[in-house]
């Protein structure tokens, strides 16, 4: 009998110890390192204890912890489900603050603070979840709060820079300050006191645009992988095409690279848009209509766009046994050059129709090549409806004998309006289906986009479908 009030006093005390518990230490969260890119022991997690490890997928990174990354290696930490932190090679960051907030006008927000004391960080933020989300980036100079899904922060020995390449940032000064506004597809450099266009940046600032085309990498990174922080299907589709869009607009002569890059995330197993034959072609169509647009809107050229179709071409060519003849390849191959050369006819830049399209259909036929097996037949023309003042672009695939191989078409129509909705009908042997995919409705203006050179010595290395078993989460995030 005394042994069981004891051991009930010992249980009733421990609930009140629990009770009586600090409401932010039972709401402090847990992040975990979801990628690394190089090697993990070039990595190193310091715990508020002191304690020290290499990197590893899956690691728990608490509150307090310092991150410090070396030559060669990224790591992708995941703050909370629906934010997604890419430190990058030679930073040092400490995740100060990583807790459910309880109190206040903030009440029910997840918060993440990363102090960035040097280096770099590209962040990719679930829109969807910006209600319950207050995350930001503390810098030398200030805390770079996000106000949308994609933007990337620097702290180097010229002073803080951030850019926007989907949704828009506010850098908080402090106290007395007013704080610096970064909208969508603009940059702010070297604690520069206002935001300008990338386009009017990249020709002065290599730095830039190789932190764009790191964006990129990282962002097709999240969508093959499938992290929380690119949410589902539409969501991420639509990051990809305003990444796209933004990153294509400074830099035109990167559309082939930006393109592939890209579509080999959206077509790999896997991947948050790989769930149909529909969701990949939404996301495809978005991505090389976008390229295609706002290389136009850049004042870029055919040869650009071309690139842009070939760079496609090419990554879906991969993605199927039967190669570039495939039934599914057919009918992306034929979808990527009706809206690529549509795009390209709407800002014609003094080029005819009949160059467009068959520019396009033999830029198309090239990248398919890179599959295996003979290349299909790729035809596009463009014809004009005077009665309407419309142009109906029609693309036909053909792969393999009449009757016995694959074919597709795609038809789309260009009006005042911009594109239409591009109908694709996919035919084989065993059947037919028909799919219907919607392309950018438009690229937004950025100002002083047609008057920068844009710097010839920026590359990308296309993107490697990623190997799930390979320093990824198995979770799926």
């Amino acid at each position: 009998m005394r042994t069981s009030r004891k051991t009930f006093a010992l249980l009733v005390a421990s609930v009140f110890a629990i009770v009586l518990l600090p409401a932010t230490a039972l709401a402090q969260m847990t992040a975990k390192i979801v990628r690394i890119t190089g090697n993990p022991q070039q990595a190193t997690i310091t715990s508020p204890t002191g304690a020290s490890s290499p990197a590893a997928v899956n690691l728990p990174v608490v509150e307090g912890s310092t991150i410090e990354t070396r030559a060669g290696v990224d790591l992708y930490v995941e703050t909370f489900p629906g934010a997604v932190a890419t430190i990058r090679q030679n930073s040092l960051v400490k995740l100060s603050g990583l807790r459910l907030l309880s109190a206040g006008a903030d009440a029910g927000k997840r918060q993440a603070e990363l102090d960035l004391q040097r280096g770099k960080i590209i962040s990719t933020l679930d829109p969807t979840k910006q209600a319950i989300t207050k995350y930001g980036i503390k810098t030398p100079r200030g805390v770079a709060a996000a106000r949308g899904t994609v933007y990337g922060v620097s702290a180097v020995a010229a002073g803080t820079s951030a850019f926007v390449v989907d949704g828009n940032i506010v850098i908080d000064l402090g106290p007395g300050q007013p704080p610096i506004s970064i909208p969508y597809g603009q940059a702010a450099l070297d604690n520069a006191g206002s935001a300008a266009a990338l386009a009017a940046l990249v020709s002065g600032s290599p730095e830039l645009a190789a932190d764009l085309l790191a964006a990129v990498q990282i962002v097709a990174a999240n969508v093959a992988a499938n992290t929380s922080a690119v949410g589902g299907p539409d969501v991420a589709t639509a990051m990809l095409q305003a990444v796209t869009t933004a990153v294509v607009t400074a830099l035109p002569g990167q559309a082939g690279a930006v393109v592939q890059t890209l579509v080999s995330a959206i077509v790999t197993p896997g991947s948050a848009t790989s769930g149909s034959q529909q969701t990949m072609l939404n996301a495809i169509t978005a991505v090389t209509g976008a390229a295609a647009q706002a290389v136009a809107a850049a004042g870029g050229t055919l040869t650009q766009s071309a690139a842009a179709a070939q760079g496609a071409a090419q990554a879906v060519a991969q993605i199927a046994p039967g190669g570039a003849g495939s039934g599914t390849v057919v009918g992306f191959l034929s979808a990527i050059g009706d809206v690529v050369a549509a795009a390209a006819i709407q800002g014609t830049g003094g080029n005819s129709a009949g160059v467009i399209t068959t520019t396009i259909a033999n830029a198309v036929t090239a990248g398919a090549a890179t599959g295996s097996g003979t290349p299909p037949v790729v035809s596009i023309v463009a014809t004009p409806n005077a009665g309407t003042g419309t142009i109906v672009v029609t693309t036909t695939v053909t792969a393999g004998n009449a009757g016995t191989g694959n074919n597709a078409s795609s038809s789309t129509t260009i009006s005042n309006a911009g594109l239409g909705s591009v109908t694709t009908q996919i035919n084989t042997p065993g059947g037919s289906s028909t799919l219907t995919s919607t392309p950018p409705a438009g690229t937004p203006p950025r100002p002083g986009q047609n008057t920068v050179s844009q710097p010839a010595q920026t590359t990308i290395t296309p993107f490697a479908p990623i190997d799930p078993s390979a320093n990824v989460s198995p979770s799926g995030l």
